[in-house]
């Protein structure tokens, strides 16, 4: 390896950069030429491996809901629209807790204040005045709303709607603690990246040796989970008149990557 701080150096870059590492001495050019010795090794070693990947996928009964819902106002004056718009909120957060749902269990996923613009402005005339004018407002406060009492996720939505929510966003469904679930299906992907190696390594006439990497990896379903898509009857409802709904199963997956020495027989 060639010394560029040997004899006089010119270079004002240079001078600075060798005073810095002039007190490490020759042990930093050893490291440097063990680093690529190392990485040599390396690059050999990968010509004679193997990587295969595998999922493990896993379907489970949800232990809880999440229940999304958004208050809208709309008006022409901004102050009282977000007073009549808190007023609202307010009412169900309060009929939430007569219900059983804690205030942890309540959370806002969005706040919004959308202006409304005059649609006889044409576009002539926005080139020439500028924007159209304003002629009103609409406020928007979601509420994520976490249940894990399952049977109570239909009376719960139309109890919401009738404290004042107006929109209904969306229903899904998830586990609160998945990591033991993962765990099973991380266990699935290694079995089944396995037998791939031995089924691959008898196809191709060669033997595998040690494992030289392994990777584990959380597929978008396992971070996910709650994406799963509820399943409700249109128009349905159970025995108290609230929705009726099905919860259906969680997907949970993990991947697993294997890298495997190999050699011909």
């Amino acid at each position: 390896m060639h010394n560029h701080c040997r004899g006089p150096v010119k270079n004002l870059s240079m001078q600075m950069f060798c005073a810095r590492i002039g007190g490490l001495g020759t042990g930093f050019f050893a490291l440097l030429l063990w680093a690529g010795q190392v990485e040599g090794q390396a690059l050999q070693t990968a010509e004679g491996t193997m990587t295969v990947s595998a999922i493990g996928k896993l379907q489970v009964p949800p232990d809880m809901a999440t229940i999304n819902v958004s208050v809208e106002t709309t008006g022409e004056t901004l102050h009282p629209i977000q007073e009549a718009n808190a007023k609202r909120v307010k009412r169900v957060v309060a009929r939430l807790h007569q219900l059983g749902i804690r205030e942890e269990q309540i959370q806002t996923s969005a706040f919004r204040v959308i202006p409304r613009y005059s649609a006889q402005h044409s576009s002539h005339r926005r080139d020439r005045d500028g924007p159209p004018p304003i002629i009103g407002y609409t406020v928007r406060h979601a509420l994520t709303v976490e249940v894990q009492e399952l049977d109570q996720v239909g009376r719960l939505i139309d109890e919401t709607l009738a404290a004042g929510a107006n929109r209904f966003e969306g229903l899904t469904w998830g586990l609160q603690d998945e990591h033991p679930v993962y765990l099973q299906a991380l266990t699935l992907a290694a079995r089944k990246a396995r037998q791939k190696v031995e089924t691959l390594v008898r196809a191709l006439d060669v033997r595998f040796g040690r494992i030289v990497k392994v990777s584990e990896s959380w597929e978008h379903d396992v971070r996910h989970p709650y994406e799963v898509a509820p399943m409700m009857r249109a128009g349905g409802q159970d025995e108290n008149g609230s929705f009726a709904v099905a919860s259906g199963k969680v997907i949970v997956q993990a991947r697993v990557s294997l890298t495997v020495q190999i050699d011909h027989e």
